[in-house]
């Protein structure tokens, strides 16, 4: 091949390389994102200045209380992770945000996600990670908001870390036989123990919480048993 077949090979390689999608498993599943967002808003994007400004037209999970927004219901929204990944947010389109916060300094909501809704009301999540694409109607978020992905109401307490959610619940509260059965959730998937002893670190590269499982036996009323906090990390 002469030099300039092999300089034609060379760009049309790097070409193909810097098109090809994000690696599976950027993003994570949306119903993840719906229990992890304080807010799941539906607003009116339209330009103002150099950036968005985002009205609220309805609010489908979290506390109005809570939610910052000005006096003419535009909402403070740092969509600044989605900027730097590249993504740039439409005006004139109507559109899902899942929110977290306010953070009190600036009270600004951080986005999760953001979701322009179609004429059907319909939205894709991760279009560019076909692990965990997803397409749904607005009908669909709004059954799933009704379906929590496990029963709060029995945690007595909750530990969050990283993608983990510990829920404990307390058996026989304030006697002396007070006890727990902790149930073990990733995006909302309850974990099964493969084994007693079993350690998970909640960060891959290790460093995170320790979850350690107990086996599922409770031989006594005050026993712990199901999934804990490891007090002592090896």
């Amino acid at each position: 091949m002469n030099l300039c077949g092999r300089l034609l090979a060379l760009i049309g390689l790097h070409s193909m390389a810097s098109a090809a999608p994000a690696p599976a498993g950027a993003q994570p599943p949306f119903e993840y994102q719906v229990w992890a967002a304080d807010h799941v808003v539906i607003a009116d994007s339209t330009r103002a200045g150099d950036g968005i400004r985002y009205r609220l037209n309805k609010l489908l999970k979290g506390d109005a209380h809570k939610l910052q927004s000005r006096k003419d219901a535009t909402l403070d929204v740092d969509d600044t992770i989605w900027r730097q990944l590249g993504k740039r947010p439409v005006t004139g389109k109507r559109v899902l945000l899942l929110l977290k916060g306010p953070r009190a300094v600036p009270p600004v909501h951080a986005a999760l996600e953001w979701y322009v809704l179609d004429a059907r009301q319909q939205f894709v999540h991760a279009p560019d990670d076909a692990t965990v694409r997803k397409t749904l109607l607005l009908a669909d978020l709004e059954n799933l908001l009704r379906r929590p992905p496990f029963d709060l109401g029995r945690c007595g307490q909750v530990t969050q870390r990283s993608d983990f959610v510990l829920c404990s619940e307390v058996l026989h509260a304030g006697t002396r036989s007070e006890g727990r059965i902790g149930r073990l959730y990733r995006y909302g998937a309850e974990m099964t123990g493969e084994r007693k002893g079993q350690i998970i670190d909640t960060e891959s590269t290790g460093g995170g919480t320790w979850f350690i499982f107990l086996g599922n036996e409770r031989p006594h009323l005050w026993s712990v048993s199901g999934w804990d906090v490891e007090s002592n990390p090896r």
